[in-house]
């Protein structure tokens, strides 16, 4: 299990960039992005296959424990070590129609970024 930082913008323009209150694009992670400290992650393997242009597709699975209170949202930047992840929401498997066991992870696409 790993322990990961997460960030979160104030706001998105119609771009989907984050800004700030004055709505500067802004880099996830300075100052007042801050969420906070994500405990026992579960990665699931991002895959990287090649995609059109040269680029690679790097989009993988993490599972957050339910109970951790840094739950991430659609648009946030999740860092694992050293590597900054985008989230896309909404989670997958939130919840169990067949069972009735509670959940104890949300798994969320994930995508490797530079920026």
């Amino acid at each position: 299990m790993a322990t990961g930082t997460l960030y979160r913008a104030a706001a998105l323009d119609a771009y989907g960039d984050p800004v700030d209150s004055d709505g500067n694009v802004i880099r996830v992670g300075s100052d007042g992005t801050r969420v906070g400290v994500v405990h026992g992650i579960v990665i699931g393997g991002p895959s990287w296959r090649p995609a059109d242009g040269g680029t690679v597709d790097t989009t993988g699975l993490i599972g957050v424990p339910t109970t951790e209170p840094n739950q991430p949202m659609h648009g946030d930047r999740l860092v694992l070590d050293g590597i900054r992840y985008t989230v896309q929401g909404p989670p997958q498997w939130a919840t169990r129609g067949l069972v009735d066991t509670p959940t104890r992870y949300r798994w969320w696409a994930v995508t490797a970024t530079s920026n």
